[in-house]
């Protein structure tokens, strides 16, 4: 079984709580509060990185073979060291609270697993709805 039509499915849904946390974030800004994770700018970045890795699950849906296939490993490798890593070395003092520093973490590392399964299913020999 090819698993790279449900990791898409899940880097959607990567995407959707990414875009949540940091639209939320943004919003407690706006109303005067601290970001979840860093100022305005912080979360803004994120939010640009969220939209440029939702393109290569775009790319995967619609069946373009080459381009998920080179893209994905980087979404990968960019989302662990960016959005696993860079979380975890600065520690739950730089966050609003803890429990925004944890779910940081939780919803990248979710994005680290569904994008790699995506990457090792691409190149696998069987062929799924989205083309690959």
């Amino acid at each position: 079984m090819n698993l790279l039509w449900p990791s898409l499915y899940a880097q959607i849904v990567w995407c959707v709580l990414a875009s949540a946390y940091n639209c939320l974030s943004l919003l407690a800004i706006a109303n005067g509060g601290i970001g979840f994770a860093g100022d305005a700018s912080t979360t803004q970045s994120a939010m640009v990185a969220v939209v440029i890795f939702g393109a290569v699950t775009l790319a995967g849906f619609l069946g373009r073979v080459k381009i998920y296939k080179v893209l994905s490993p980087i979404v990968v490798i960019a989302l662990c060291v960016g959005g696993v890593l860079k979380h975890l070395n600065l520690g739950p003092a730089t966050y609003a609270s803890e429990w925004h520093w944890i779910v940081a973490i939780l919803i990248n590392s979710f994005g680290v697993i569904a994008y790699t399964i995506g990457a090792f299913a691409s190149y696998r020999g069987s062929r799924t709805k989205a083309g690959l």
